[in-house]
């Protein structure tokens, strides 16, 4: 670890697996305001672990072989951000076909639990990063699901205020690919539920039918849904889609009675939010960049409501989700 500036890196070793772990450090002059991410890019390039000082943000895996399950630390959702209806859709003449995973549905995409190749991690006296990828091409274990040639990236990179993932697209296809990203976290309850708040400034709830989305837009006046003031999590029983997210008004959340906030920073793509506040041990405020079903939204026509992503042949697409921290 280089002591010369306040940002580093640490590689550990995993016993049991063999895995890489992948930490950026920031040392702050406060210890309080230190904070230290982990990543295991072979566990699906989870970013395990948000401390800041000595609070860790993120509900943890029994194991570092756990984290590749997508109930832990801060899962990678792609191509199919949350669920599938019947684990297929069609786009441009395609039939695309999923093993489904929660009934007869397929859940929260393909990568979350693959193994990702990564560079050297690198620190200088501004930031610490590490940059994983997946290459989607013949031979892949995932190319038979997902048969478009192409790299996805997620670079990490660490400064004093808090922590950006960027995720890269790549078509080296011959074919569109259609696609929604999204960013999974599974925030720990560090005080009394009570009096920890969140805030999802959305313009709309969507309306679904056994938590999928008709495409149908609410209004938020007057609804229990209306979460664009603070709102206390023990009055809260989500898991439910949000439409209208703009880069100048982030979700947020607060552990008033631990001092704590968290605002989640993101770029114009990511114009949902799902939020869900079902389990006692944590909740989740995931970033996305698309609806829930948004391939067969957009099938039935609902552009705007779907949000889909698509990136044409030999082109590329770069979008990022910023997790602040700080003490309040």
């Amino acid at each position: 670890m280089n002591q010369s500036t306040p940002f580093s890196t640490e590689t550990q070793i995993d016993a049991e697996t063999g895995w890489e772990v992948i930490y950026l450090l920031y040392q702050d002059e406060d210890p309080d305001q230190s904070i230290r991410v982990g990543i295991v890019p072979k566990a699906g390039s989870n970013m395990f672990s948000l401390q800041l000082g000595q609070d860790e943000l993120l509900w943890q895996a029994p194991s570092i072989r756990a984290v590749q399950k997508r109930e832990h630390g801060n899962p990678v959702l792609y191509p199919t951000p949350n669920r599938v209806r019947n684990s297929r859709f069609t786009f441009e003449g395609r039939t695309f076909t999923f093993p489904p995973n929660w009934k007869e549905h397929f859940l929260h995409g393909l990568v979350h639990g693959a193994q990702w190749n990564f560079q050297s991690p690198r620190a200088d006296e501004q930031q610490a990063s590490v940059m994983t990828y997946i290459d989607f091409e013949p031979g892949h274990e995932l190319y038979d699901l997902w048969p478009f040639d192409h790299r996805i990236a997620l670079t990490f990179t660490l400064e004093k205020d808090g922590v950006t993932v960027r995720f890269d697209i790549q078509n080296r296809d011959d074919h569109a690919l259609p696609f929604g990203f999204a960013l999974h976290p599974f925030f720990n309850y560090l005080g009394d539920k009570s009096k920890t708040v969140m805030c999802v400034p959305a313009t709309h709830h969507m309306q679904a039918v056994d938590l999928l989305p008709t495409g149908g837009l609410e209004p938020l006046d007057g609804s229990k849904y209306d979460l664009r003031t603070p709102v206390s999590l023990d009055k809260l029983h989500l898991d439910d889609v949000y439409y209208g997210m703009v880069p100048e008004k982030p979700a947020w959340y607060e552990i008033r009675d631990r001092g704590i906030r968290l605002t989640m920073k993101a770029s114009p793509e990511f114009t949902h939010v799902v939020v869900f506040t079902e389990i006692p041990e944590f909740f989740c405020i995931e970033n996305q960049t698309c609806s829930t079903d948004a391939h067969n939204l957009y099938a039935q026509g609902l552009k705007k409501e779907s949000h889909l992503l698509i990136v044409q042949p030999g082109e590329s697409m770069s979008m990022w989700v910023k997790y602040v921290p700080e003490r309040i």
